[in-house]
């Protein structure tokens, strides 16, 4: 199996760069803000995505980015020193960020492609306050939508195997920076805003 994998590596796409590319990518943000406290238990917002591009150059793609995450929370109207409470409201909230820019490459061998990537991203942030969860025509449930903005700039590497001779490769990749994103107002709870460290990590085509 992993000779296999070898041969795979070496016999690597190496008869010019492709022209498109589309990817499933997980991705994650860092969540600062004490707002996001009353939301979820995390540090972090997770989501899951695509990423499009096409290369306007042989070492320059520009890319096209969705991620979707969000989260939902018990929120209690008082709590015990043992942890016991009566549960006032439930929260659901999701984010959309939607990312455009460039990404610019190094082919180091015929496999391995460290890039970085910087794009310009607008976020739609939804929030769903309900009190009775079970039933979608509550009348007392609150819903907030808010439009932000911000950036995202990551260092990554790609890996790059042929899939056999059918002009196709397969590209996991990985890549780690930093993003911020200004916070959307919903309601009385305000801006939720997001910033700090940020990645994604995916797997996809180029053809």
């Amino acid at each position: 199996m992993l000779s296999l994998l070898l041969s795979s590596l070496v016999l690597a796409a190496d008869s010019g760069p492709p022209k498109l590319e589309l990817s499933f990518q997980t991705g994650w943000t860092a969540a600062n803000d004490p707002r996001y406290d009353l939301l979820s238990d995390a540090d972090v917002l997770g989501s899951l995505g695509l990423r499009a591009g096409v290369r306007v150059h042989p070492r320059v793609a520009v890319v096209l980015d969705w991620q979707h995450g969000g989260s939902m929370m018990e929120i209690y109207s008082y709590e015990d020193d043992d942890g016991n409470g009566e549960s006032s409201f439930n929260s659901a909230f999701s984010v959309d960020q939607i990312g455009i820019g460039v990404l610019g490459d190094l082919k180091v061998g015929s496999w391995f492609r460290p890039y970085a990537t910087v794009q310009g991203v607008l976020a739609v942030e939804s929030l769903r306050l309900d009190d009775d969860p079970d039933h979608d025509d509550n009348s007392t449930q609150v819903r907030e939508t808010g439009v932000g903005g911000g950036a995202y700039g990551a260092l990554g590497v790609e890996f790059r195997i042929r899939l056999g001779k059918s002009g196709l490769v397969l590209a996991p990749y990985t890549e780690l920076g930093g993003s911020y994103l200004s916070g959307a107002k919903l309601g009385q709870i305000g801006a939720v805003s997001f910033g700090g460290f940020a990645g994604r990590a995916g797997i996809g085509l180029r053809f």
